[in-house]
């Protein structure tokens, strides 16, 4: 009955099956199993068809779930996944680019050059406009972008994150300017 559902609803039924309901205490109300590993397994064999409309929100709780789970092979991720990743990263809000390269980095992804520096690192410097517009950040923005690219070269130390860390410090105020606001 899976291959009758669509990708979105695939997405949702891998996110929730996925989250923990938590009570006041911070402990899950009822710890059970929601769903055989064989549940997610057939799932994960069908997303290939449904990735291409999935949203962007869709697509990074898959990836979440799928990083989390250790689901899905190598191709999926190559083919499927990765690449909607590179042609839609620039529409992605803050949280959503922060969240996927920090799952990107928990995956230790770092074969492929080409993805870090002409698709995912462009979020930081182009925003998706008919132009090459440039991005703007606000400060907490940049700040949690800095944090992900850090966790990002924690996890991965071959990727050269330069250029990307010096763009997001233009958004970022300086220390001496934070005590000459907080002297005024």
């Amino acid at each position: 009955m899976l291959h009758k559902y669509e990708g979105n609803t695939l997405a949702q039924m891998l996110d929730l099956f996925d989250r923990d309901f938590l009570n006041d205490e911070g402990e899950p109300y009822v710890y059970m199993e929601k769903a055989k590993p064989e549940f997610f397994e057939r799932i994960v064999a069908i997303l290939p068809l449904h990735i291409a409309r999935m949203n962007n929100e869709q697509l990074v709780r898959t990836l979440e779930v799928l990083t989390k789970r250790n689901l899905g092979s190598e191709r999926l991720f190559l083919h499927y996944l990765y690449l909607k990743i590179e042609r839609s990263v620039l529409t992605f809000s803050v949280d959503q680019y922060c969240r996927t390269v920090r799952t990107i980095a928990d995956r230790q992804f770092v074969e492929d050059p080409v993805f870090w520096h002409d698709h995912i690192f462009q979020f930081i410097f182009r925003a998706k406009s008919k132009g090459d517009k440039e991005r703007q950040f606000t400060a907490e923005e940049a700040k949690k972008v800095w944090d992900t690219h850090i966790y990002l070269k924690l996890r991965c130390d071959m990727i050269d994150l330069r250029g990307t860390l010096l763009q997001l410090e233009k958004f970022m105020p300086r220390s001496t300017e934070l005590i000459e606001e907080k002297s005024d």
